[in-house]
């Protein structure tokens, strides 16, 4: 497992559990073989800046599981912008 977290401090801890560790969103992206396949799990609020900001990192057959709290038009809408 993969992690990315604002906070080092949860990325630390998971990784002393394991799981290999990120410092931003490129360096994930960076450690997966495409094509690659993002969960987010962000809060209602924070959905549409992380959604706009992988997309704009990742490549057409990459994918996004929002795993987040929002609301389903929000992310029917995320689906036709990132295509």
């Amino acid at each position: 497992m993969l992690v990315y977290d604002l906070q080092p401090q949860a990325v630390s801890h998971l990784v002393k559990e394991g799981a290999l560790g990120a410092d931003s969103f490129t360096d994930c992206l960076k450690k997966l073989n495409p094509p690659r396949v993002a969960l987010m799990l962000a809060p209602a609020a924070f959905v549409d800046q992380t959604v706009q900001q992988l997309t704009e990192l990742m490549a057409l057959d990459d994918r996004i599981g929002d795993g987040g709290n929002s609301y389903y038009q929000d992310s029917l809408d995320h689906f036709h912008r990132s295509r």
